[in-house]
């Protein structure tokens, strides 16, 4: 049963929105009807605003991360312009290799940090951009 809709795409059920009071940030599951819509919506909304504040979409992975492969496909990044927003941080790297995500650490008035950090598909590509 289609309860709503997200970009014109049906969802097959209301997000769940988790609220993480700790870190000031909030998280949604959206289940989508097939895989296909999933991917445009992530494709369409990898960065966008809500109220002022930069958001990202993600498709879902439910496979735990072997830590090893996460940090050699990370890279930290300091002194990040405070004017920085997430599509101009992704532009800004994507030459070095495919990006998995990219975030700009925020504090609690949501204001960057002047860092950031980058999840490249691969860790030759991590390392090209380190280099």
């Amino acid at each position: 049963m289609v309860v709503g809709f997200v970009s014109g795409l049906h969802v097959i059920e209301e997000p769940n929105i988790i609220r993480d009071v700790l870190l000031h940030f909030c998280s949604a599951i959206v289940t989508f009807k097939d895989e296909e819509s999933a991917k445009i919506v992530a494709k369409k909304l990898r960065y966008f605003e809500i109220d002022g504040k930069q958001c990202r979409s993600l498709p879902y992975n439910d496979q735990v991360a072997d830590t090893v492969d996460l940090k050699d496909s990370n890279i930290f990044i300091r002194n990040v312009p405070s004017h920085f927003t997430l599509p101009q941080l992704h532009k800004e790297f994507e030459c070095f290799g495919k990006i998995k995500m990219a975030k700009i650490r925020l504090n609690n008035d949501h204001t960057s940090k002047g860092q950031a950090y980058i999840n490249f598909e691969n860790a030759e590509d991590a390392k090209l951009a380190i280099a």
